[in-house]
Formats: C-alpha cells, structure tokens, sequence
C-alpha cells in the first residue's frame, strides 16, 4: 500500500521567455495526459508568472510523486531552467497538536 504524498512545484526559469517554453511544454504534456487517462503528468493549477512557472501534482504512493518529479527534469531542464523545487509532503510524516479539551480525553 502507498503513502499519499503532494508537491506544490517552483520551477525558477533564466528569462521569461524561458518560462513560456516550460509552461507551453508542460501544459501539452498534461493534454497529452488527459487523453491517454494518464495520471503521472495530470498537473493542477499550472501557472505562469514572469520567469516562473507553479503547479501542484499529487500521487497515491511517495515514490512514485518522486519518479514523476524526475522524470519532469529530464524534459525541461534543458528548456532555459535554472532550478525545479518540489518539496514533497506526505501524509506519513505529519504530527498533530490539539488544545481542544474534547480530543484529549
């Protein structure tokens, strides 16, 4: 069984011209995806802003959000990119706290 995980993706381009080529490239990869039901490149809330370009894409198992990440390097890092930061959160390492009388019964 996997472990959920999620990234909220910065990818931090050289001009902003740069920044249209990843954007245009990723956006025909997620149609690419859509089409063929293909979840691994179906990104969320994909952005363009200046030299930069946001998205957020999730997984259902850890290692394969991280497989998706790398495989999203290997088609743009040659497009102008200076840095892909996509710090990935999973549900396995969260902890909670709670003041609430209720839930500490």
């Amino acid at each position: 069984m996997g472990i959920y995980a999620e990234t909220s993706a910065e990818i931090i381009c050289k001009t902003e011209e740069d920044a249209k080529k990843v954007y245009d490239f990723l956006t025909k990869l997620s149609k690419e995806a859509e089409k063929e039901h293909d979840l691994n490149f179906n990104f969320n809330d994909l952005n363009l802003d200046m030299s930069y370009v946001y998205f957020d894409l999730a997984s259902g198992r850890i290692q394969n959000l991280e497989w998706q990440c790398e495989q999203i390097w290997e088609k743009i890092k040659d497009l102008g990119v200076n840095e892909f930061n996509c710090p990935i959160m999973s549900e396995a390492n969260n902890i909670y706290f709670s003041n609430d009388e209720d839930y500490n019964k």
